[in-house]
């Protein structure tokens, strides 16, 4: 059954919402319809941050060490939206140290913001929620895996996170009655700011059993009016939707439309090491995470070094992908070419995604399947990309028999269910980069892909259309269009 994703009506007050997490949250919350209430120490940060979400955001100055700032918050956001129904207690430091040497102020501090600072939040918010008679009420305490996996090197963290989890269980106790709903959700290890520094050290502390590192995601959290459900459905802008757009534009586009992260195309005649620094600059000011990084094409011959250095690209970057595809014959040179990207991203956090299509030499998902099965290492992905999986023959029970570590994120697309002709080259390329239609809008079977990959499974909407195309000249709206559409099926199958 669908439902809505409509939270017009609503207020939410968000701790530590100046980077990662929390500003994911404020923007996802506000898109949704909710005003937002953004609170932080950094108030230029947070100003700005607001300015971007527009009209349903303000910026509140709030250590929540101090329960005079926690008042003036809620304070403040009464002042410019009214009464809070939602709160996310999400504040944090991440209190790095191993037991032995870790400082009793380094302790005190983490303790401070994590434990203290989540309970006073979430106290003001139950107060106001009762005084003001709202009986709908959502606090959304944020924890974290290292609550319940030991984690070497994040003694006082995790300390205080599972100390999150049992403030979250007593309270959700104490104020059922008043009709405060208490949720605690348990993050795995996310790529924001804090953690970067330590993911490329090679930091597995809170790593998934897959040794990946998430994203960034407000979609994930949506305080809905008929539950409180987790909705793990993640979409980016894949750059083939405007191929002829700036790398710089596709961030932009990323950034002010509805995706959760983008995607980048790297031209090998045109890029150089300053449009790494710049585009990894921009992004991160953006707030922009990037999906993935097209497209390392293997060809016949000797190995293009220009592949391997794609994948250090992509590790500057921060992509958590690197798509792949081949056009050499022979399958045993394929997957040498191709075991030498996954060994070069080893360690880096991206992995080396093989896409297979009726336009490559890797024409079937079986072919693919075959050659991931003879790759060592945990940074090998298989692709799917709904048009080549449909074009090549495969079927859903094709797709839920891979295995979930194999799969990073995948191209979904709708398109005409009568295929090109198979033996005409350009015709397959026309179909590829032409033809494809909105979510939904074609013949192909959407929703029994969806249905046999993971839920929480990244999409990068791979609609390349001409017709696209010739409706939305401006790249802007062409990629709000995309969002809209897009997040408008996805809805409608939740």
């Amino acid at each position: 059954m669908g439902f809505s994703f409509e939270l017009s009506g609503r207020t939410a007050l968000i701790t530590g919402a100046s980077s990662g997490l929390g500003t994911r949250f404020g923007r996802i919350l506000a898109v949704s319809g909710a005003k937002v209430a953004l609170g932080a120490r950094r108030i230029d940060r947070l100003e700005d941050i607001a300015d971007r979400i527009g009209a349903n955001a303000c910026a509140v100055q709030m250590d929540v060490t101090r329960e005079a700032d926690i008042i003036a918050g809620f304070d403040a956001a009464e002042a410019a939206f009214g009464p809070v129904d939602t709160v996310i207690a999400n504040a944090g430091v991440d209190g790095a140290g191993m037991a032995t040497t870790i400082s009793e102020e380094e302790i005190e501090h983490t303790l401070a913001i994590n434990l203290k600072g989540a309970i006073l939040t979430a106290r003001e918010g139950a107060k106001r929620m009762m005084a003001h008679g709202i009986t709908k009420g959502r606090i959304i305490m944020v924890a974290s895996i290292t609550a319940f996996e030991p984690s070497p090197g994040l003694v006082a963290y995790a300390a205080s996170k599972a100390g999150v989890v049992q403030a979250g269980r007593t309270m959700a106790r104490e104020w059922a009655r008043a009709g405060i709903n208490v949720n605690t959700i348990a993050p795995g290890y996310i790529r924001t700011a804090i953690n970067d520094g330590r993911r490329r050290a090679g930091c597995n502390g809170a790593v998934s059993v897959f040794g990946r590192f998430g994203v960034c995601d407000g979609h994930q959290l949506r305080a809905r009016r008929r539950a409180n459900v987790v909705v793990a459905r993640l979409i980016s802008l894949a750059a083939g939707i405007m191929p002829e757009a700036t790398p710089a534009q596709l961030i932009e586009c990323a950034a002010a439309c509805d995706f959760d992260f983008g995607g980048m195309w790297v031209e090998r005649e045109t890029w150089t090491p300053a449009t790494t620094r710049a585009i990894r600059a921009q992004a991160r000011d953006a707030g922009v995470e990037l999906l993935d990084c097209e497209v390392a094409w293997i060809m016949p011959g000797a190995p293009d070094p220009w592949l391997t250095e794609l994948v250090d690209i992509a590790a500057e970057l921060g992509a958590r992908n690197l798509l792949c595809v081949s056009s050499d014959p022979d399958m045993a040179a394929t997957t040498a070419k191709f075991q030498a990207l996954v060994d070069r991203a080893k360690g880096t956090g991206v992995r080396v995604n093989l896409e297979f299509g009726v336009f490559t030499e890797v024409k079937t998902i079986h072919m693919a399947r075959t050659i991931l099965g003879s790759v060592e290492g945990d940074a090998k992905a298989l692709l799917v990309d709904t048009l080549h999986w449909a074009r090549s023959g495969g079927t859903a029970a094709d797709l839920a028999a891979i295995p979930r570590e194999w799969l990073s994120y995948c191209q979904p697309c709708d398109a005409p269910a009568d295929p090109p002709d198979l033996t005409n080259f350009d015709a397959i390329i026309d179909d590829a980069i032409n033809r494809r239609m909105p979510l939904g809008h074609g013949g192909l079977a959407l929703g029994a892909m969806v249905d046999a990959l993971p839920d929480d499974l990244p999409l990068a909407i791979e609609e390349r259309s001409a017709a696209l195309r010739d409706a939305f000249p401006d790249l802007a709206e062409r990629a709000r269009e995309c969002a809209r559409t897009s997040r408008l099926w996805l809805a409608g199958r939740a």
